[in-house]
């Protein structure tokens, strides 16, 4: 009896430290979800008919200056990007875009423009348009093609497209 007389003391004063040695503390938890970012084809870049051998430029922001001056159908590409508005996000695209004709090559090194702000193939930050909902970006997308030595058809659908990455900051 005394065995257990002891180990109840024992317990009752464990049981009135410990009390002081427990605490809580309720944590809130909240997200903000964005819209799924959204990509909308508006234009493909076309050069159109240019000349064998000549380097030609298609401006990003629709200013065209080919070389030579017979090019038919020329125009700039552009996507539209969506997601919420006043948002920022990063715009980033590949290198090594390449044209062919199934046989020969010829590399396109892009020009990609948000507005007037000029984005890095290695990323550039902008804002979607709009305080609230959904916001756009017009990307417009540009570029020189180099010379090419052999006439024929050419594009990226048997080449290198340009892939463009969007992500919210």
């Amino acid at each position: 009896m005394k065995t257990f007389k002891n180990l109840l003391s024992v317990l009752a004063i464990a049981a009135v430290f410990s009390a002081g040695a427990y605490a809580q503390q309720d944590v809130q938890v909240s997200a903000i979800v964005q819209s799924t970012l959204a990509f909308s084809a508006v234009n493909n870049v076309t050069f159109g008919v240019i000349t064998q051998n000549t380097e030609a430029v298609q401006g990003a922001n629709g200013n065209t200056s080919l070389t030579p001056a017979n090019n038919t159908n020329a125009s700039s590409g552009s996507v539209t990007v969506t997601g919420n508005a006043g948002v920022s996000i990063a715009i980033s695209y590949n290198t090594g875009v390449q044209l062919s004709d199934g046989t020969n090559t010829v590399d396109f090194t892009p020009e990609v423009m948000v507005g007037s702000t000029t984005i890095a193939q290695s990323g550039t930050n902008v804002t979607l348009s709009g305080t609230t909902g959904l916001g756009t970006a017009l990307v417009e997308i540009g570029g020189t093609l180099d010379a090419i030595a052999t006439a024929g058809t050419y594009s990226t659908t048997s080449g290198t497209p340009i892939t463009l990455t969007v992500a919210y900051n």
